[in-house]
């Protein structure tokens, strides 16, 4: 659930998080984990989703609009993986601005 502005940086980390990870273990499930990560693949649907709505709302609250919302977040969540994460720091790759148009 969001409920803050924090809660809302989190999602976003978190969502970038589960892309990276499942790009970065495709074709490495093993048939018994198959389930598990067709549920990550849903839970990381759903995030990418959510993030359109999350800036949208940001924005509304900023006074700014989506895109610049999106690029903050980015910004913080590309920060939070150079110093936390640099290995998935590296494969980081924002969503397409379209969306959040």
């Amino acid at each position: 659930m969001i409920s803050t502005e924090r809660d809302a940086e989190r999602a976003w980390e978190r969502g970038i998080g589960d892309a990276i990870n499942l790009r970065r273990t495709e074709g490495e499930t093993r048939p018994e984990f198959a389930q598990y990560r067709r549920e990550q693949e849903a839970r990381a649907a759903w995030r990418a989703r959510m993030r359109p709505v999350i800036a949208r709302t940001l924005a509304e609250k900023h006074g700014t609009t989506a895109i610049e919302e999106k690029r903050r977040l980015d910004e913080l969540t590309s920060t939070y993986y150079a110093e936390k994460f640099p290995q998935l720091a590296e494969a980081f790759e924002p969503d397409p601005e379209d969306d959040f148009r």
